[in-house]
């Protein structure tokens, strides 16, 4: 899991989290605990300050963000019999500062406590053998942190101004000096051969850096926000790892074989560059923020490109590699894109932030559909895959606001975790029990095909209602389709725009077989009209005064109320639609699409 996305998700967590009630001192009971396959997948005593996990509920592991963001919670305790403590589970309680946790636990995810401010000591047990990036990063632990016998330094106090690595030390882990702001130089000494993702991220002062040969792998953003004035290159010159964002250019030597992920973050002053031949891949946001870049030169030696690696440039043309097996990237001022039919791999982040994208149609070559890779597309409506996918990753469809509607074949078999996590969706499948079982699981409504999706841009619409508003209409599992406007058969189904707009009553017919299923409904976007006439047959304008009787008529068929006071008060429709009396009256009509109109006038 990627920087991005993970903190994008403690972000929901938290906002959501917030807007609990905090009562001092309580404590928190077994039924706010959701426990499922061994797995604490969600806590919800909202109210609690000193949590204790029960021992009885046969917990094997906490799951991902199970507390994430409950500012109130200022001791937790975890029961024996939990091995592994996921992703990001207790990020961003601010007032946690006693943890206990028993011996028996040997996995500590990534971002564990990331944010934890009032955590300022912990206790690790013997039997850690892991612990993923960034887990104490934003926290006030004032020691550094070691586990497997010393050999992996996983923090350091954010206070320190220098620092001196013990010699059993072979691996820095992710995160491990991330905002150390005091730092300014360091020597990391023979027998490293690991640096995490972002080890030294932040550390803003950082101008000098000595690496020893023996280190053969850096992770993503190892070196980024740092002062570093030169190119880091590690592995006899194999791995490109950081070049320093303030260059104009850059030459890749031809000894790389790896660029390393978020090597070139943020270096905004690139606007082209050429990879060599030999380099086989490019890890994670390697590019990612490098504004000004326009073009990219990809030999075919690439094999694999990571998460989000272009994302936040200025390219234009889409990328991809192994023969165009891997689609990579698209540009997000896309509003409209045609998956070519050598693609098999939607690269994780390939479509993020395309915000203009409306519709997107998945062909049924692609095989996988990567982590967040249509992510936060703000536009999306509708999506439809085709049978031959069969993975869908985690936050593919993440925060797609107004999407309304997906078709998912009984092909799919995996659909990683929050894949449609704060968008709002109805699920269309064949008869896949596990597509179904999903979709209950995540509280989503389910429609078996042949079915219509119907929608504007905000909300599904029902059969026979009238809507004051485009509509997009998605047709899943049919032979042929087919529409009438007012009566008349249209030459086409589906307008170009891929919405109906015209006013008028459409009934759009679809058959699948033997099976034939319509769906009517009206777009009325235009308000009623109110006409009042004189007795001399002129038009009366509004809040104009006149003398005798007045004629009112509507040119509207769908009314849905009138309404007429006379002088601020309740009075019967004129049968005739005349009225004589002297006075004030005041006319509302509204129809069936929530369209409205007023008209105010005086009889003197």
């Amino acid at each position: 899991m990627k920087r991005i996305n993970r903190l994008f998700s403690l972000a929901i967590a938290f906002i959501v989290l917030c807007t609990v009630l905090y009562v001092p001192n309580a404590q928190a009971v077994s039924s706010n605990f959701v426990v499922k396959d061994g797995v604490l997948i969600n806590y919800s005593g909202n109210d609690a300050t000193d949590v204790t996990i029960p021992g009885d509920l046969g917990i094997t592991a906490i799951g991902r963000d199970a507390f994430a963001g409950y500012y109130e919670i200022k001791k937790i305790t975890i029961p024996i019999g939990v091995k592994t403590i996921g992703d990001a589970s207790f990020a961003y309680c601010s007032s946690l500062s006693s943890v206990s946790m028993p011996e028996g636990v040997t996995t500590l995810g990534k971002y564990v406590f990331l944010g934890c401010s009032s955590l300022k000591s912990i206790h690790l047990p013997d039997s850690i053998i892991s612990i993923g990036a960034e887990t104490f990063v934003g926290t006030s632990i004032t020691e550094p942190i070691f586990i497997d016998a010393g050999t992996v330094l996983c923090h350091v106090p954010v206070t320190f101004a220098n620092y001196t690595f013990p010699s059993t030390v072979i691996k820095i882990n992710g995160g491990a000096f991330d905002g150390c702001v005091k730092l300014t130089s360091i020597t990391i000494p023979e027998g490293v051969v690991e640096i995490g993702d972002y080890a030294f991220a932040n550390c803003i002062n950082l101008g000098s850096i000595t690496i020893p040969k023996s280190v053969i792998s850096v992770g993503t953003g190892a070196f980024s926000s740092t002062k570093l004035p030169a190119a880091i290159l590690v592995n006899d010159g194999s791995i490109l790892c950081y070049v320093p964002k303030g260059v104009s250019s850059y030459t890749i030597p031809n000894t790389v074989t790896a660029i390393a992920g978020g090597a070139f973050l943020k270096c905004s002053k690139i606007s082209t560059l050429a990879i060599p031949e030999g380099v086989i891949s490019i890890g994670d946001l390697a590019f990612l923020d490098c504004v000004k870049m326009t073009k990219v030169i990809i030999p075919k030696t690439v094999a694999s490109v990571g998460f989000g690696a272009f994302l936040g440039t200025s390219i234009a043309t889409p990328i991809y590699i192994n023969d165009g097996k891997i689609l990579c990237y698209v540009s997000k001022n896309v509003s409209s894109f045609t998956i070519p039919k050598t693609v098999t791999l939607i690269n994780g982040g390939a479509f993020l932030f395309c915000n203009k994208l409306k519709t997107i149609s998945i062909p049924s070559n692609v095989m996988t559909i990567g982590e967040e890779a249509f992510g936060r597309c703000g536009k999306l409506t509708s999506v439809s895959i085709s049978n031959g996918v069969t993975s869908i990753g985690e936050y593919a469809f993440a925060v797609c606001d107004y999407l309304r509607s997906i078709f998912i074949p009984d092909s799919v078999t995996s659909i990683g975790q929050d894949a449609f996590v704060a968008s709002y969706v109805t699920i269309y499948g064949e008869k896949s029990a596990y597509i179904k079982k999903f979709a209950k699981e995540i509280d989503f409504p389910y429609v078996s095909i042949p079915a219509f999706s119907v929608t504007t841009t905000y909300y599904k619409v029902l059969n026979n209602e009238y809507v004051d508003e485009n509509v997009n209409v998605v047709p899943y599992g049919f032979d042929s389709t087919s529409y009438t406007i007012n009566g008349k058969q249209a030459k086409r189904y589906h307008p170009a725009s891929g919405v109906f707009s015209e006013d008028g009553k459409y009934v759009i017919k679809g058959k699948a077989g033997a099976t034939t299923k319509t769906f009517t409904f009206t777009v009325d976007k235009t308000a009623p009209k109110i006409i009042v006439k004189s007795s001399a047959g002129k038009v009366v304008k509004k809040n104009a005064s006149i003398t005798g009787t007045a004629r009112i008529s509507i040119t509207e068929k769908n009314i849905s109320s009138k309404t007429i006071k006379f002088n601020g008060k309740a009075f019967k429709w004129p049968s005739t639609g005349k009225v004589k009396v002297k006075g004030s009256y005041s006319i509302y009509i509204y129809d069936k699409a929530g369209n409205h109109s007023t008209f105010v006038f005086k009889i003197k």
